[in-house]
């Protein structure tokens, strides 16, 4: 076409012919088209009062909208956006060429009277797809603001960030800060879909399927910024999946890089920041804890109940921890660590201190250390204080104790006879002591007390060993049925203790053990029934 050779042409009407018009139109049409579009640029603003490095250079978009016809565009500023709801293009067979005499752009100075709305003027130039541009604004007794526009190669935009991330991610809303979630490795994927636009998708098993359309890229120096809307299908309680509105925002510089997605409707606001790397303190943050057992010069595996949790791991970096240890027994600790990890187990040393009373008296502060081991059940927190009782060691378990730690303590009751081969009932003594202690898993002993029936004759006490305790569905235990024979010694003579042992521990404490007991040369058996309630 000939008119494609001509020199600067007018996108709007001529006073030529019809048919001149009609092809000018079409090829001005055809200009507009060819010029719309998105253009990133590194801009900078000049005035007489201030120097160029005030308003340091800044990455700024320029879209040029075609719609009805004609060509308006949208500048963005260091100071708000210049609009242009005319532009002329123009082409000479290499070069478009872009003025518009007519743009207004609306500056607001609080507590300024110089805030309101200034006429601007465009004079710009597109290459081979790159734009040059000039903006002018009148800024009345401020001078003339000059605004530079110089667009960025797109290969430097979004090419840039094209690709996978995520090893794991943080989250945090009104409920909870933090909250680590181990990704896939390539959990947001960020695709090309033009020069300057992208595509965002995030998949997590936690949080759902986040998808962000036509996302533009801007740059300012080395740093790439994203920043869009889209939505998220996320689970429920339920399981049921619903979709809610959605954000993104992200900087890109190097090797270095933050992406945040944020759902304003779910749990108060949730904000789910994804990383590369590792984050192992992240990783273990948490509270643990259901049982400890402490071991001393003077005891070993003293059981305290820990089922409130009492262990806390706080992360204070991504490989360091504060950890909090509260027990009713053990005191207070406080300890800062390093964590390791080394496949899916994790380990954290430290040093600090604890606050422990004794007897009760007031705190002490004493040294303490803790080693820790952090895989599933495998998990231990070993607390060492080596001041205490010839040194102590007090190891947090996160796993459901053996049901012989459950039973273990002292019981307070009553203890009744009965001899059975002769029909009598032998009495009673109340405020008895009887006590169980862990042997090994499953097994406990019951040290049960010395009991004189019919103010003659005295059976001593003994400890009967190799008691079986099991769990019943309604959270009592069941002690035995155990046969066994012990040897004790009286008054320097030794004697046979034997018969067997049944029992029942409520979930509420209580207790009731009957043991049926053959003494020394005794030739009837004595039916001994405990009952009691913990204490």
């Amino acid at each position: 076409m000939l008119l494609l050779a001509t020199s600067a042409m007018c996108i709007t009407s001529c006073d030529d012919d019809d048919n001149n018009n009609n092809e000018t139109e079409e090829a001005t049409k055809s200009y507009a088209e060819q010029v719309a579009g998105l253009y990133t640029c590194e801009s900078n603003l000049e005035n007489a009062y201030m120097s160029l490095g005030y308003y340091a250079t800044q990455q700024k978009n320029v879209t040029l909208i075609y719609a009805d016809n004609k060509l308006s565009g949208e500048f963005e500023t260091h100071i708000g956006t210049i609009s242009f709801s005319n532009i002329t293009v123009g082409y000479d067979g290499t070069t478009y060429t872009l003025t518009d005499n007519e743009g207004s752009i609306a500056v607001s100075m609080p507590g300024s009277a110089k805030s309101g709305e200034y006429v601007t003027t465009l004079s710009g130039s597109i290459t081979n797809g790159k734009l040059v541009a000039t903006c002018k604004i009148a800024m009345g007794a401020m001078g003339e603001w000059t605004i530079y526009y110089n667009n960025i190669p797109s290969v430097e935009t979004a090419k840039v960030i094209v690709g996978t991330y995520g090893d794991y991610s943080l989250a945090t809303a009104a409920y909870f800060t933090n909250m680590y979630t181990k990704e896939s490795g390539s959990a947001v994927e960020i695709t090309e879909v033009s020069d300057t636009t992208v595509n965002v998708v995030f998949e997590s098993a936690t949080w759902g399927t986040f998808s962000f359309e036509n996302v533009v890229v801007k740059r300012n120096g080395t740093t790439y910024t994203i920043s869009a809307e889209g939505t998220v299908e996320m689970a429920g309680m339920s399981g049921a999946v619903s979709t809610y509105d959605a954000t993104v925002e992200g900087s890109f510089s190097g090797d270095e890089y933050t992406i945040v997605f944020s759902v304003p409707a779910v749990m108060g606001g949730t904000k789910v920041s994804v990383y590369n790397g590792e984050a192992p303190a992240y990783a273990v943050a948490g509270k643990y804890g259901t049982y400890s057992l402490a071991n001393a010069a003077y005891f070993k595996n003293m059981f305290t109940d820990e089922t409130d949790k009492s262990v806390v791991v706080t992360a204070t970096s991504t490989d360091s921890v504060s950890v909090a240890f509260t027990s009713a027994t053990w005191g207070t600790f406080a300890i800062a660590g390093a964590v390791k990890a080394e496949g899916d187990t994790y380990t954290i040393s430290g040093n600090g201190t604890c606050q422990m009373s004794s007897h009760g008296s007031d705190a002490k502060t004493y040294d303490a250390e803790l080693t820790a081991t952090i895989n599933g059940n495998a998990t231990t927190f070993v607390f060492s204080v080596p001041a205490v009782m010839g040194g102590t060691k007090v190891t947090v378990y996160n796993t459901t104790p053996d049901v012989a730690y459950l039973v273990a303590g002292s019981y307070t009751g009553t203890v009744s006879a009965y001899i059975e081969a002769m029909g009598l009932d032998a009495g009673s003594a109340e405020d008895q002591t009887l006590k169980i202690a862990y042997a090994e898993d499953g097994v406990v002993s019951v040290a049960v007390p010395s009991f004189t029936y019919n103010n003659a004759m005295t059976l001593p006490s003994a400890t009967i060993t190799g008691v079986a305790v099991k769990a019943n569905e309604d959270g009592s235990y069941a002690l035995g049925n155990s046969e066994f024979s012990e040897t004790i010694t009286v008054d320097d003579a030794e004697k046979t203790y034997a018969g067997t042992i049944i029992g029942t521990i409520a979930a509420d404490g209580s207790a009731e053990i009957v043991y049926n007991v053959n003494y020394g040369n005794m030739p009837m058996t004595i039916t001994f029934t405990f009952k009691t309630v913990s204490e």
